[in-house]
């Protein structure tokens, strides 16, 4: 994508840390953290507002080698996400997908970041839903889509787009990231299903998912990861996060403590981090932002904005000079 864009793909892989890296190697386990970061800073490059999406449109499932093969020998699609959730860890360490089937109408599968900061993956979360559902089509042989796809993050334009390509309602400032599915498309064949081709690739998988190890997050980013979802509403307080987590406000301070930071400090530092990404969306007015950030005012959000730049979000918005080093982490 990038080349076709005429954009060097170089600086952005050494900034991302994967300069050096084999990445023609199917076996090479890339750095979930280097991948994500890549893909931000490469939608950034191209100017592409949906560069995620984009990205699995031009993806070739058997990409994911072992995996691919291994949903492609599943008897329904519900097998094949049930496996999914099962073994994502091989093909992205940070990944964890749960799945909650029901007699209902809809199947529920939600998509979790272990260890790595929600608030960067904007594009890579559009990314990684988009191609479940291309890899699903794929093994399906027909143009499946879920009843509804939800995003955590914001996107005040563009969502015609990425609608389009999943061919459902989408949801933006959600909870979490996930895709509903009815069972009726989730009995639908796999059109190549092989029962023993799955019995000799499922203990391989058995082995290489343990072989990745346990994933744990720093507090820090659970804690980051829960406000993320509560925030919008304005219930982003330390005895809900708490109770998310299933533990007392107590607790959980006495672990932040821990880690040498304060529940006060991961909100207010997650909130500059989303003020300024929402700042550049030239369609949020500033009392959509303050919302968006769990603030009653627009006032409220511009006395936050000054004391962490130094500036207005008007005065970001308007003069380049200052954006520039806003942006760059220095005060205007």
């Amino acid at each position: 994508m990038l080349t076709a864009r005429r954009i060097d793909p170089k600086p952005l892989l050494k900034q991302s840390g994967l300069a050096g890296l084999d990445l023609t190697n199917r076996d090479l386990m890339v750095p979930a953290e280097a991948e994500a970061r890549f893909i931000e800073l490469a939608a950034r490059a191209s100017d592409s507002p949906e560069f995620g999406i984009c990205m699995a449109e031009g993806t070739d499932p058997r990409d994911a080698g072992l995996l691919y093969y291994l949903f492609n020998a599943s008897a329904t699609l519900r097998q094949a996400v049930t496996l999914l959730a099962q073994y994502i860890v091989i093909g992205n360490a940070s990944l964890q997908l749960r799945v909650a089937f029901s007699s209902g109408a809809d199947a529920v599968a939600r998509l979790d970041y272990v260890g790595l900061p929600r608030r960067h993956l904007k594009h890579a979360a559009e990314y990684h839903l988009a191609v479940i559902v291309r890899i699903l089509r794929e093994i399906a042989r027909r143009p499946i889509s879920p009843a509804l796809v939800t995003f955590a993050h914001h996107r005040s334009f563009g969502v015609r787009e990425v609608e389009r390509y999943f061919s459902c309602p989408v949801r933006f400032d959600a909870p979490s990231d996930r895709l509903e599915f009815s069972n009726e498309t989730l009995d639908i064949p796999v059109a190549a299903a092989d029962e023993r081709l799955l019995g000799i690739l499922k203990p391989y998988c058995d082995r290489v998912a343990a072989q990745r190890g346990d994933r744990i997050a720093s507090l820090r980013l659970t804690v980051e990861n829960e406000i993320l979802k509560l925030l919008p509403r304005g219930e982003a307080r330390i005895d809900a996060i708490a109770n998310a987590l299933g533990a007392s406000s107590r607790s959980l301070a006495r672990r932040l403590a821990e880690e040498g930071t304060t529940f006060s400090d991961v909100l207010d530092d997650l909130r500059r981090a989303l003020a300024l990404q929402y700042v550049a969306e030239p369609n949020l007015s500033a009392d959509q932002i303050a919302a968006l950030l769990g603030y009653g005012d627009a006032g409220s959000l511009s006395h936050a904005f000054r004391r962490w730049t130094g500036a207005s979000p008007s005065q970001v918005r308007g003069d380049p000079l200052i954006r520039s080093k806003v942006l760059a982490g220095r005060e205007a």
